[in-house]
């Protein structure tokens, strides 16, 4: 992983990861609807601008996620009321130029790999009408309006050798259909949506970028024709695993309240495949027992940290931020408990005149003179560098004292 930047597809997922001052960026509209008796929570999200569709890393649009903890129980009739309340919301995003339409639906993944098999699982259980109407008329269904329903599973890659979008391309034009609706497994951030959650969107959809395998997108403007992607996610980031079960820890058991935990993931390619270590800082609280009780995902160890190791904590924090990309606004190369506070940053370039700094450039060694200046805090190191240019460039490493160490 170059960066530790959780994947999500889903647009709810990406606006709650924003900070509160970023979430009150303009362009975003965010609506919910709560149905009690079938515990369905439906959020509608609206990005309208280019500098929220920057912000959240979603194409404008709209955004409907209908969450329903229950969906995963093999509940025949609460699996209907469910797909009624899709169907609402489908229809709601469909074109209504006119009555009847004819609509193809893409049932994209690998129906070999279990994750992946939602689209191709959806596609067999179609009732497909085009090649019927076409040849027999509505009357084979003793109606008077009939969608024409067609279908398509492209497949992977590596056993087409063509792009989705090349094969999705020629059929659309082959065909013409009026609208396409796009069917996918989708990656989460969060492992409480898993199997849980349904998107429906009117911006289309890039085949794998939920595993960050990007393909060509399938949109309204690589196609020609309105595209509706439908998709409940199936897999999540494996540090994902990680921190939701530390956070289930910490928020089920009230001894652990006050810890807290900040750490980083790496994987190691073999021969048997990609396998993935976690480093983590865990303050207080937990033994090496209790955390093998609790990861139960293979080997676990632990050490005592000593804070007061000043050279120790420096590396510690250069290693698990070592792979950040400061490119990325949202990018972090750590993963951590929402309780840690973010450190408040002041800058006070006027504090010291140019007469001050010739005079602390000299005293570099003197714990003394810092601690006198930075009550509260405890002198680690200082340097100073001469520019002809701009004069002194002192630099000085302090640590607060009031953080305690916790057993």
């Amino acid at each position: 992983m170059d960066n530790f930047q959780i994947r999500t597809d889903l647009a709810l997922e990406a606006r709650e990861s924003v900070n509160e001052e970023e979430s009150k960026l303009r362009g975003v509209s965010v609506e919910e609807h709560y149905e009690e008796e079938a515990d369905l929570r439906i959020t509608k999200v609206t990005i309208d601008t280019k500098n929220a569709e920057k912000m959240l890393g979603k194409p404008m649009g709209v955004y409907v996620t209908m969450e329903a903890p229950a969906m995963v129980e093999p509940d025949d009739d609460y699996h209907r009321e469910i797909s009624e309340a899709l169907a609402e919301e489908l229809l709601k995003m469909m074109p209504q130029e006119q009555e009847e339409q004819s609509v193809l639906v893409v049932g994209l993944g690998n129906r070999e790999v279990t994750a992946d098999a939602l689209g191709p699982q959806v596609i067999d259980n179609l009732l497909i009408t085009r090649h019927v109407v076409k040849n027999y008329g509505k009357a084979a269904y003793n109606c008077t309006r009939m969608n024409l329903v067609s279908s398509i599973e492209p497949g992977v890659m590596a056993k087409t050798g063509m792009e989705t979008a090349e094969i999705i391309s020629g059929v659309v034009k082959e065909t013409g259909p009026d609208v396409l609706i796009v069917v996918d497994a989708l990656a989460a951030r969060s492992t409480r949506r898993l199997n849980r959650t349904i998107q429906i969107t009117n911006t289309g959809i890039q085949p794998g970028s939920g595993v960050g395998n990007h393909r060509n997108a399938l949109t309204q403007e690589t196609l020609g024709v309105p595209v509706i992607a439908i998709g409940i996610p199936t897999v999540v980031d494996a540090a994902t695993i990680v921190g939701d079960a530390l956070e289930k820890l910490m928020s089920g058991e009230k001894e652990f309240d006050a810890v807290k935990y900040m750490g980083t993931m790496e994987s190691k390619e073999k021969k048997t495949g990609t396998t993935y270590h976690f480093h983590m800082i865990i303050s207080g609280g937990l033994s090496r027992d209790e955390m093998e009780e609790i990861w139960k995902k293979g080997l676990c160890n632990a050490s005592k940290l000593r804070i007061d190791d000043n050279e120790l904590m420096q590396k510690l924090c250069q290693y698990i931020t070592k792979k950040i990309d400061r490119k990325e606004k949202h990018s972090r190369s750590y993963l951590c408990s929402r309780n840690l506070k973010n450190p408040i940053i002041k800058k006070n370039d006027w504090k010291f005149s140019h007469r001050k700094l010739n005079e602390l450039a000299g005293l570099t060694d003197c714990p003394e003179v810092w601690e006198s200046i930075y009550i509260g805090y405890q002198f680690i190191e200082a340097s100073a560098v001469f520019s002809d240019l701009n004069g002194w460039h002192v630099m000085a490493k302090l640590k607060r004292r009031d953080v305690k160490q916790k057993k």
